[in-house]
């Protein structure tokens, strides 16, 4: 069949007024527009869309997995001034970096990899002790803990001791602010006109973030960088993520120590904090007394895990219940509602029995959240229930690190 260009969306005012707060307002676009519309705007053509399906071919098969030829990818103007934004050395946003990272790291983030990591899960395990600890005594005391608070610091320290083989001492309030003042620095720098004070005012916040991160990773990387050349691994060091780029991936092996910071700092930012927050989001449904049984489900399954001693043969298997409900718990509240690309090319998507045609230059804005909460997921799309998994495949959900 003939492809057809998308349906009208909403006007160009309401479209660019409300897209960065489309937390609010997807589901009542879709409702007036359909899963996919588009809005002219001086700059590009506007395409929204939330069907599941249709987003993950985009993302996935379109996309590539950042690999030539790509029809959809990042826009690179704008991952260029984020590169500028993070400082120098960063390649965190870019296509090209992004595409060899993944190729370098394939192997080593594998769950079957990670899994053959007793020093990784004993990790977990302290983490996890720690921070019941801290609820425990909170709970001795009548004290309030915010929860992202507690999983910031939990998961914070996983990507140390996936980084670095080991664990690494740090404050997670002065980590969290720092990746506060990271992105608002990147939302302040990434605006078209500065005056010269207000620049140097947002460098000057991006200097103190940095500080932040490398007083707790610059020894420590100095130290493992020595180890790399002289081939002796410290003994209390578990094989890690940082010395498998070094001695695998060319293009970390010639450059300074100031581009690796910054690499590290971006590993750091990006890996702690979504994760902290899908915990809270799940961690918070559990806690409401109308999910208690998937709450005690959780304990039992977890009660089990630690009895058998991490076997990792069996350790998937024996999670299907806790994989559901943090399904379910990303569904509704996925970490990133909305995220957004570029066609590279012309190509058609399917929906609904039709084929629309994406134009080159495209914006393409998935709208994740409305998407997520569709009748695509069952019955009753908004109500928590981790049952609705066990029919459904967690590829559905959207990727929300692409």
């Amino acid at each position: 069949s003939t492809a057809v260009r998308p349906p009208a969306g909403p006007g160009i005012v309401e479209l660019l007024s409300q897209l960065r707060n489309a937390f609010d307002t997807q589901e009542t676009w879709v409702k007036e527009h359909g899963k996919i519309f588009e809005t002219w705007t001086p700059l590009a053509n506007v395409v929204c869309l939330s069907d599941p399906a249709a987003s993950r071919y985009i993302a996935v098969k379109q996309g590539n997995n950042y690999r030539d030829p790509c029809a959809y990818g990042r826009d690179l103007q704008l991952s260029e001034r984020i590169e500028d934004a993070l400082g120098p050395g960063s390649s965190f946003p870019s296509f090209e970096a992004w595409r060899w990272r993944k190729q370098s790291l394939q192997g080593e983030l594998s769950f079957q990899r990670l899994l053959r990591s007793p020093e990784l899960l004993r990790a977990l395990v302290d983490l996890g002790e720690e921070m019941c600890q801290t609820l425990d005594a909170a709970a001795a005391t009548g004290s309030i803990v915010r929860m992202n608070q507690a999983f910031s610091r939990a998961t914070a320290g996983a990507v140390f001791q996936l980084l670095f083989g080991r664990r690494l001492e740090f404050d997670s309030l002065k980590l969290e602010e720092s990746t506060q003042e990271v992105m608002e620095c990147l939302e302040g720098l990434l605006m078209p006109l500065h005056l010269p004070a207000q620049k140097d005012a947002l460098l000057a916040k991006r200097s103190h973030a940095h500080s932040i991160i490398d007083a707790v990773v610059e020894p420590e990387l100095e130290q493992l960088l020595e180890e790399v050349r002289s081939g002796q691994r410290a003994p209390d060091r578990a094989p890690a993520l940082l010395e498998a780029m070094l001695l695998k991936e060319p293009r970390w092996q010639g450059v300074g120590l100031e581009n690796l910071l910054a690499e590290v700092r971006n590993f750091v930012n990006a890996g702690y904090e979504i994760q902290a927050f899908s915990l809270s989001f799940t961690v918070g449904f559990l806690a409401e007394p109308r999910h208690r049984r998937w709450a005690e489900t959780a304990r039992h399954e977890a009660v089990s895990i630690m009895e058998s001693g991490f076997e990792s043969k069996s350790l998937l298997s024996k999670t299907e219940s806790m994989q559901d409900i943090f399904n379910e718990a990303l569904r509704l509240l996925p970490p990133t509602p909305t995220l957004t690309g570029v066609a590279y090319d012309d190509f058609e998507v399917a929906l609904d029995g039709r084929n629309y045609l994406i134009s080159k230059d495209t914006t393409l804005n998935f709208q994740v959240l409305a998407g997520q909460r569709s009748s695509d997921f069952g019955r009753c799309p908004l109500h928590f229930d981790p049952s609705r998994w066990q029919g459904l495949k967690s590829s559905k959900l959207m990727p929300y690190n692409f």
